[in-house]
């Protein structure tokens, strides 16, 4: 196991910007890309990314045998792959006002009908399983972004942990709580935190997809 001795405000990734959580969120959470060693956007998990020539829209295949840690959230199945859809769900989480994400305004504007889902979700009139012309969900492993305009740092905004894959199960067995509960698919898995101590400790995701890391 590992430790980590910090002042963690939150596990939950729209609700910060505060350098330590995020250290802490990206050794359990994981993206569809990331940066190497060199500041190169390489592929995390995702296989394949495919920009129609107008550079508007963005089409990504997910890696497939990749499943979130075991966690109670699931029930009986204890975990599940990946889906395309947690990273609609992910990206919906930050533009619900309600969540009040204080990195709303990197990605207000930019994904087509995503700031009219998110007036009417704060209006009452939209829910996460509605469809947003600018994500589209073509099946578990594929999903297409379009964007309103060219956007250079969209896969720079990608690696940031507000687009980390996120189970919608977690939100909702864990509620109120969720913020001390992560549940990803990354290197390391939460045991426990210490509010008291500050102290969180980790143990090995031993099936963690990324064999250059275990």
């Amino acid at each position: 196991s590992i430790s980590s001795q910090v002042f963690l405000e939150t596990f939950d990734p729209v609700k910060t910007l505060d350098f330590h959580d995020c250290c802490e969120i990206y050794k359990v959470y994981e993206g569809l890309v990331e940066y190497d060693l060199n500041g190169n956007i390489i592929n995390n998990l995702c296989e394949k990314i495919e920009v129609s020539k107008d550079n508007l829209t963005y089409t990504f295949r997910l890696k497939k045998g990749i499943f979130y840690h075991k966690n109670k959230c699931f029930k009986n199945s204890q975990t599940r792959q990946i889906k395309a859809q947690d990273f609609k769900y992910s990206i919906l989480r930050v533009m619900d006002q309600e969540n009040r994400s204080p990195l709303i305004n990197l990605i207000s504007n930019k994904i087509k009908g995503l700031d009219k889902w998110s007036e009417n979700k704060k209006l009452n009139l939209a829910s996460y399983d509605d469809e947003i012309e600018g994500i589209k969900i073509i099946d578990d492993h594929t999903i297409v972004f379009s964007l309103n305009k060219v956007w250079p740092q969209f896969l720079e905004i990608l690696t940031l942990h507000i687009c980390i894959a996120i189970p919608k199960e977690a939100v909702e067995f864990y509620g109120n709580d969720f913020s001390y509960n992560p549940v990803g698919t990354g290197p390391f898995i939460l045991d426990k935190l210490k509010k008291d101590t500050k102290k969180i400790f980790y143990i090995k995701n031993d099936s963690y997809h990324n064999k250059n890391l275990n």
